[in-house]
């Protein structure tokens, strides 16, 4: 495949400062609720790749966990269509896209098979779709991605969220799938970014980001599926009884099973107290320490399932000091089993010592009857990371700065869009969060500060898209909670000029002719100097004579001219050289 010429977005002129509010205002809705999606602009229009999504017919929720579907918004008249692809693109989740010259490509993501290590090509023109024969050397999903030149760049990451494996790992990719290593970022995490052209270089903005610190991860998995249960370094106790956890599996799922219930008479303990207790948690508790686990219960007669912090384990659990956590416990099957396994939610673990321990207490027996079975599986402990920082690569170095507690809070699925990557004084615009969904602000690289923007009427979003077209801000689709259920179908954009306190005085006079040029150009009389570049960041030599520059040198392709007016104020656009 040949190598393709970047299409930039293009330019945006006005320069302003941050004023105090945007409206939204609701445009025409997406086809179908979606989020974690992956996206790209090109022209006039916005493309929506893959994600989860849901519809809704008669009250009734489909929900679809991994889809291979792509959606076009069309800017000027405010539609939507389908593209319909052969072969569909692979269903995935937490992707990345971008556009070359009409050209769709996908990477990263999670599939339900797992990570994904496809690189695919889309022909938008036809919907001709292949995957390229080549392999992601480090798959990952919710990676930052963005256009450096003529190269897809990818950065950052979540390997496994249940491992608590994230990457910090930074490429650039070509657009026949080449994968070429930069240097690694300061911190692997989940992050969103883009680029900035800056006079004679190049710098990647990539904006706080998720990451987590495992302490414990279990489900299970390499349990004996007779006898009682034996994983190393935890601790199965009979307080009473004779009964205790035992490792079961269903289906090819092993998991931790307890009941009192014995067919035998002389089996059946009036009372049984058990306990499973994990191994040491090493790490010190912070405010974003949190346990999480699933339940299902089954012949539910009043048997009951708790689980506590241990704080200081003796070795006996009747003496170490027990806290009781408020979990969500699968309950009330009282004929056969739950048809799922239940979340216990988040269980917060703040206020705790460090090297804790996580026990599950089983409370049953016959006198009175009570011999619920419950079953436990996927524990996982561990604490969560939301960064403040804004992390800058430099193109020309090589080199990762950190810019710290930038951000004036710690935000997580969020995005990112840039107005002018061409202006001395970009603003990079950043959408929702995790936690703060309505969060929204904008960063300017001349002073490297963000500045938080108020808004009215903004629908709340995380793991959603965002772009700027004709001086608009777009927010498209995301979702509200952890369950695809909530997935939004809506649109919403804000007229970014409503901020504008100060723009160019020449913000509409053109700043030289012709464009696309063959042989030369003639700059505005207002300018008073100018330089050029490559796309890549190199400067090209060049002399101003009568206000003319020759150009007939260069190769066909797109430049970026920056330059002064006479009156101080700046000015950058692109050049098309035929």
């Amino acid at each position: 495949m040949k190598k393709t010429v970047l299409f930039l977005l293009v330019l945006m002129m006005s320069h302003f400062a941050i004023g105090q509010t945007l409206n939204f205002v609701d445009k025409a809705a997406m086809p179908t609720a979606r989020g974690a999606f992956s996206a790209a602009t090109y022209g006039t229009n916005e493309y929506i790749s893959n994600g989860f999504s849901t519809t809704i017919t008669n009250g009734i929720y489909t929900n679809q966990a991994y889809t291979s579907q792509i959606e076009k918004y069309d800017f000027v008249n405010n539609s939507w269509s389908t593209l319909a692809t052969s072969p569909a693109t692979i269903a995935k989740r937490y992707g990345n896209a971008a556009i070359f010259s009409n050209i769709l490509y996908l990477y990263n993501g999670v599939t339900a098979a797992g990570l994904n290590d496809k690189f695919e090509v889309v022909e938008l023109s036809t919907g001709n779709v292949s995957v390229l024969p080549v392999v992601n050397p480090n798959p990952v999903y919710s990676a930052g991605g963005a256009i450096w030149g003529d190269y897809l760049l990818s950065f950052g990451g979540c390997v496994s969220r249940w491992t608590g494996t994230f990457s910090n790992k930074f490429y650039k990719i070509t657009p026949w799938g080449e994968w070429i290593p930069l240097a690694d970022m300061p911190i692997a995490l989940e992050t969103k970014g883009t680029v900035v052209y800056e006079n004679s270089n190049a710098k990647l903005y990539a904006f706080g980001g998720y990451s987590q610190t495992d302490g414990l991860h279990e489900n299970f998995a390499t349990v004996v599926t007779t006898g009682n249960l034996e994983l190393t370094n935890w601790v199965n106790i009979q307080e009473e009884g004779t009964k205790a956890f035992q490792g079961k599996t269903f289906g090819g799922n092993k998991y931790a099973q307890i009941s009192a219930f014995a067919s035998l008479p002389a089996e059946q303990d009036p009372s049984n107290t058990a306990w499973l207790v994990s191994p040491v948690i090493p790490f010190e508790i912070t405010s974003d320490a949190y346990l999480i686990f699933d339940t299902k219960d089954g012949y539910d007669n009043g048997a009951t399932l708790e689980a506590y912090v241990i704080t200081n384990w003796t070795g006996d659990v009747v003496t170490s000091t027990k806290t009781l956590l408020n979990a969500i416990i699968s309950n009330g099957h009282t004929n056969g089993y739950g048809p799922d396994f239940v979340s216990s939610g988040l269980i917060p673990l703040a206020g705790n010592p460090g090297n804790f321990r996580i026990a599950f207490k089983y409370t049953g027996g016959y006198v009175p009857l009570k011999t619920t079975t419950f079953q436990i599986d996927n524990v996982k402990v561990y604490s969560e990371y939301n960064s403040r920082n804004v992390y800058v690569y430099d193109f020309n170095t090589n080199t990762w700065t950190t810019q710290s507690d930038v951000l004036p809070e710690g935000i997580s699925a969020h995005n990112v869009t840039i107005e002018d990557p061409f202006s001395t004084n970009a603003k990079i615009y950043v959408s929702g969060d995790n936690q703060n969904q309505t969060f929204l602000g904008a960063y300017n690289t001349g002073d490297d500060t963000f500045t938080s923007i108020n808004q009215t009427n903004m629908i709340g979003r995380h793991n959603h898209s965002s772009a700027i077209f004709d001086s608009r801000l777009f927010l498209f689709g995301g979702n509200t909670t952890s369950f695809i259920s909530s997935s939004l179908n809506s649109t919403q954009s804000a007229d970014l000029s409503s901020l504008a306190t100060a723009t160019f005085n020449d913000q509409k006079v053109v700043a030289f002719y012709p464009n696309p040029a063959v042989d030369k150009i003639t700059l505005n009389s207002n300018v008073k100097s100018a330089l050029l570049y490559t796309f890549e960041g190199k400067q090209i030599d060049i002399s101003m004579r009568n206000n003319e520059i020759e150009v007939s040198h260069l190769s066909k392709g797109i430049y970026l001219i920056q330059g002064i007016n006479k009156d101080g104020s700046r000015f950058s656009d692109k050049l098309v050289k035929n």
